[in-house]
């Protein structure tokens, strides 16, 4: 049985339901119509329930009254008394909560139906049942914002009964947003850098990079854990004898990891999407490319996964294209043009996308002649909606302003459901500025804020659970130096709400990946000082 979870957000508090996720069908090995059994990763677990004299955890009990108000008939017909409902002690923590994870929640109870748990002056929630009088929770507090004593009330119930509330404080000393809590960038593995991040339901921090053992591209994937450690056995090459450099990585619920690569097979390359069932297992093929199809991004569906990308046209001209795979059927392969007013008119590459619902989104840029340009062609940053099951194009292309050309680099999904698009404006000559775009069905293009002096082209962004944005890449100092830097907004805002940089030596070092965690844990990656892959956990 899963315990009911509540999870309180920068802008207040917000209830989300329970832990499980839809399982993800395993797709079948080439050549087979088997199915490979069910597994997750679990090497790492989130932190538990501290007990004991310096754990922290608050325990109270409380002798039963035997008052009793109200009536019940029972199945008989015979009426009596009801006892009131009782709460007759209580776990929560850990107290205080240090580090991302939740603070479980144990109350038990005499003569009750039900508990009530309130934190602070949000929307109450039941607790679940657990037999014996025992009901269960958690709380979930996912950022260092909201740091100080907060209180959880507490009331059991019965019929039209209820008891006298219980209200618990707790403390949450998280670390502070923005804060580096851990960096890694050596020669551990050799030279190479982080292409994608996810952090697991189990905890487990993955990263999907290419590395160059002998000199030679290989795909690597490492496993560590929230406070960044790894062995041996964490280190992964999928491909060890095959030319292979990472593209992007995705991880289900259920704990399968899907990595997106280009491959090199006899001096021809394409991208290839693989699935490993869990760590350690062999890597199985679930797609590949045609030549010359750049691939540029994975999106994860309970049910399907998408490869997103540009696909070269016999015209000469590339369209944006979506590869859509389901489990045990195959793929599908559609390739979009934006038309005004000539047909293949355009350039259209997608940097990235995003299930919305059923539906998948697209973002990335046009390049052509856009209504009222006479000349140059100019690069104009798109969103494209793809309907659920009939794939219907749906194309918003922003106008000129505030330089003449621009584009999108990355694509998040916020919770509610509005796209957060890492993105660049520049002029005709593209001196690129680093921005940031919101995009809401219906309502179009919104919040064209500026990333500031010496942000070229963001890599990627993130949401965050507290309410906020992540983005990340480059700060430029010269052409030949760049600082490894991170930053939050709330959408909407003129400022940025916190900002993590890191610098080693004068020379390029730059975040190409950002993975948020359930608990708020914030992960960037990409590459470091001295051309090895490098990884920086950050408070958030």
């Amino acid at each position: 049985m899963t315990n009911t979870r509540l999870t309180v957000l920068l802008a207040g508090t917000a209830l989300s339901g329970c832990l499980d996720s839809p399982a993800w069908k395993d797709f079948p090995k080439p050549g087979s119509s088997a199915t490979a059994a069910e597994s997750s990763t679990s090497s790492g677990e989130w932190p538990s329930l501290t007990t004991g004299s310096g754990g922290g955890v608050l325990t109270t009990t409380i002798d039963p009254d035997p008052t009793s108000t109200g009536e019940v008939t029972d199945s008989a017909g015979t009426t009596g008394a009801m006892l009131d409902p009782l709460i007759v002690g209580h776990i929560l923590g850990p107290d205080p909560l240090e580090s991302g994870g939740p603070i479980a929640v144990s109350i038990a109870t005499e003569h009750a139906d039900g508990v009530r748990m309130q934190v602070d002056d949000e929307a109450p929630l039941e607790l679940t049942a657990l037999g014996s009088g025992t009901f269960a929770g958690e709380i979930v507090m996912v950022s260092g914002l909201v740091n100080g004593t907060h209180w959880a009330t507490f009331t059991a119930w019965r019929a039209g009964l209820e008891s006298e509330p219980l209200v618990v404080p707790f403390t949450v000393a998280l670390p502070e947003p923005g804060i580096e809590l851990f960096w890694e960038s050596a020669g551990l593995i050799g030279k190479g850098s982080i292409a994608a991040l996810a952090v697991t339901a189990t905890g487990d921090v993955l990263e999907f990079g290419t590395y160059y053992p002998a000199n030679q591209p290989r795909c690597y994937l490492r496993r560590r854990d929230l406070a960044g450690s790894w062995s041996d056995d964490d280190l992964v090459v999928p491909l060890p004898d095959t030319t292979c450099a990472a593209i992007d990585m995705k991880v289900a619920p259920t704990g399968e990891i899907f990595t997106l690569a280009s491959r090199t097979d006899n001096n021809d390359t394409r991208w290839t999407l693989g699935k490993l069932p869990s760590w350690g297992s062999p890597l199985e093929n679930i797609g590949q490319g045609t030549a010359k199809e750049d691939a540029h991004a994975l999106a994860l569906h309970p049910e399907m996964v998408a490869v997103c990308g540009a696909h070269p046209q016999p015209t000469l001209d590339l369209d944006a294209f979506a590869a859509i795979f389901r489990p045990n059927v195959p793929g599908t392969v559609k390739a979009f043009d934006y038309v005004k007013t000539k047909e293949h008119g355009f350039d259209e590459s997608a940097r990235d996308c995003v299930f919305v619902g059923e539906g998948l989104a697209l973002v990335g840029e046009a390049k052509g002649l856009h209504e009222g340009d006479m000349q140059p062609e100019r690069s104009r940053l798109f969103v494209l909606e793809l309907a659920a099951d009939t794939l219907e194009p749906t194309w918003t292309v922003a106008p000129a302003g505030p330089g003449t050309q621009s584009g999108a680099t990355g694509v998040a999904l916020d919770d509610q459901e509005r796209l957060l698009l890492s993105a660049y404006t520049c002029g005709d000559i593209c001196e690129a500025e680093g921005a940031l775009r919101m995009f809401t069905p219906g309502m179009g293009l919104e919040w064209p804020v500026s990333l500031g002096l010496g942000i070229k082209r963001p890599h990627a962004v993130a949401w965050h659970p507290a309410g906020y944005v992540v983005v990340v890449g480059a700060r430029e100092i010269d052409p030949l130096s760049t600082i490894f830097w991170a930053q939050a907004w709330i959408p909407g805002s003129n400022e940025p709400l916190w900002t993590a940089e890191h610098s080693d030596a004068v020379t390029l070092q730059i975040a190409y990946a950002v993975a948020v965690g359930p608990y708020g844990h914030v992960i960037a990656g990409g590459m470091g000082a001295l051309g090895y892959p490098a990884i920086a956990y950050i408070g958030g």
